[in-house]
């Protein structure tokens, strides 16, 4: 039944603990809806187009829409290595010298392999080490014959082990968000028909359209036309200040948002970030594009079968926030329960989203929409928000929308119903990318002449499912013809009315056709 459904979605990251075929379908059966490819560790792209035929066939075998997004590793710093492979201890107040040359880094002078790093930093910028755990300010640059060497006073020593990141965080300008290794990852994306692409380190707007410019023209030189079903939708993940600086301005180019809290708490103090956080989601929420909390959600169940209490809070904030998604990193990438912690992270979100309907919920902000906003839009936004009221005031069991780009459904979840939205479309990639949204069941439909037609498919895939009873009120959002973009009507009115006696028959026989149905999430 509907109220089995948990609407904020899990996103997980694959990697050696769970990339093999068994595991991928045991995190869906658990309840993963969208599948991380962490470019940052890939092994090799051979092994990635493995993994993504392993992803669809588990999809289409367990008849669930999964997505699948593929995060650019962008310009990760880190330390090079060291002489002897041996740790170095930086005592605080000590000096060190820091520069792009081709040797062993020793306890007076460290090396990184990053020279458009080097390039551009000057004397004020200050060095985060390993997460933070060592800091040290440039004091001095020297101009060398072998190239440039800043000196740098450590302000919170420690031990330096080799391959540690590096964070600037007053980093300025210099520095594109996309590399030429990353370049060749999106190509990778475009190949595979990935559903989102996450751009790493974004600083502005013109990041995003950057990745975008270059996913269209290799997009147009693959199959000579631009068509936008065919290309990643694009995440902006938020880990710089710079960042949250230009938000607004990197919301307007934006596909959806991901507040990747691991560097962002490096670079910011960290009692800022869940402040931060909230503003992010709610900024992106206002702007109705998808939002991902990230990083460190169920932390301590890379080693345990159970998490903290602190962590389960944290999970709980993020849906009470009004996060679209949640997402794992090491938790199931390389820790000893993935599984478990899918499950973990599924019945958090389900106890979290029955207690909502008690606080205070996005459905009741008021349209804000000016004058200069387009026709169209204004109309789709206020059926979508009449939608999502009316299933409130009427206390409906579930919204019905039909939608040929999963735009109206994006409308309507940015609302924030408490109930689920099934989203019928005739397109399986337009499906997997509704994945991301908040209480979004997409199912595959064929396309439909006439809305009458589109209404009995719809009706007999959920009784068929189980999903909803006869009688029970339901909010349907159409158009005079279903999936042609073209949405324009709302309607109000008892479930089952299409249904005939042989219809029943044929569902209680289950000899009823289903399409791509979305099994109950739990």
């Amino acid at each position: 039944m509907s109220s089995a459904i948990r609407l904020t979605k899990i996103v997980a990251t694959l990697g050696p603990a769970s990339n093999s075929p068994e595991k991928i379908r045991e995190l869906i059966q658990a309840g993963v809806d969208i599948f991380r490819l962490n470019f940052s560790h890939a092994t090799s792209m051979e092994r990635l187009a493995e993994i993504v035929a392993d992803i669809r066939a588990a999809s289409e075998a367990m008849h669930k829409p999964v997505a699948i997004l593929g995060d650019l590793q962008g310009p990760k710093f880190r330390v090079g290595a060291l002489l002897n492979d041996e740790p170095v201890m930086l005592p605080t107040d000590a000096h060190v010298q820091l520069s792009a040359l081709n040797q062993p880094g020793t306890a007076s002078h460290i090396t990184t392999p990053n020279t458009e790093l080097i390039a551009v930093l000057d004397v004020g910028h200050r060095l985060l080490l390993d997460d933070g755990n060592l800091a040290m300010d440039v004091v001095n640059v020297e101009q060398t014959p072998q190239g440039k060497i800043l000196t740098c006073q450590v302000l919170r020593g420690g031990l330096l082990k080799a391959k540690k990141g590096i964070n600037v965080p007053n980093l300025g300008g210099g520095i594109d968000a996309l590399t030429e290794r990353d370049k060749a990852y999106a190509l990778f994306a475009l190949a595979e028909q990935l559903d989102f692409i996450a751009l790493s380190f974004v600083q502005s707007a013109e990041d995003i359209l950057a990745l975008r410019q270059f996913l269209q023209e290799n997009a147009h030189a693959q199959n000579g036309k631009k068509d936008p079903q065919k290309l990643p939708l694009i995440i902006a993940k938020i880990e710089r200040p710079k960042a949250i600086d230009a938000i607004d301005d990197i919301l307007a180019q934006t596909d959806g948002l991901m507040v990747a809290r691991g560097d962002l708490g490096v670079e910011l103090a960290q009692e800022r970030v869940p402040m931060i956080q909230k503003r992010l989601i709610e900024k992106a929420n206002a702007l109705q594009k998808p939002v991902i909390t990230a990083t460190q959600m169920l932390e301590s169940m890379i080693h345990s079968p159970i998490p903290t209490r602190a962590e389960v809070s944290d999970v709980a904030n993020a849906v009470i926030d009004g996060s679209d998604a949640v997402m794992l990193s090491a938790e199931s990438a390389v820790g000893d329960y993935p599984v478990d912690a899918v499950a973990t992270m599924a019945r958090i979100l389900k106890a979290c989203e029955e207690e909502l309907p008690n606080w205070p919920t996005h459905e009741d902000r008021r349209l804000h929409l000016s004058k200069d906003v387009p026709l169209d839009v204004t109309l789709r936004e206020t059926i979508a928000f009449g939608a999502a009221l009316s299933s409130r005031r009427i206390h409906a069991t579930a919204i019905v929308v039909f939608s040929y780009s999963g735009r109206m459904a994006r409308r309507v979840s940015k609302h924030k119903p408490k109930l689920p939205i099934f989203a019928f479309t005739n397109s399986i990639a337009v499906a997997r990318r509704m994945m991301i949204l908040s209480g979004v069941v997409p199912i595959l439909l064929p396309a439909s002449a006439h809305t009458d037609d589109a209404l009995h498919h719809a009706e007999l895939a959920l009784k068929t499912l189980d999903y909803v009873e006869i009688g029970q009120t339901v909010v349907y959002v159409a158009g005079q013809t279903p999936f042609a973009g073209m949405t324009n009507a709302i309607l109000l009115r008892a479930f089952g009315e299409s249904l005939t006696p042989q219809d029943l028959t044929l569902i209680e026989q289950q000899a009823c056709p289903i399409f791509f149905p979305l099994p109950a999430l739990v």
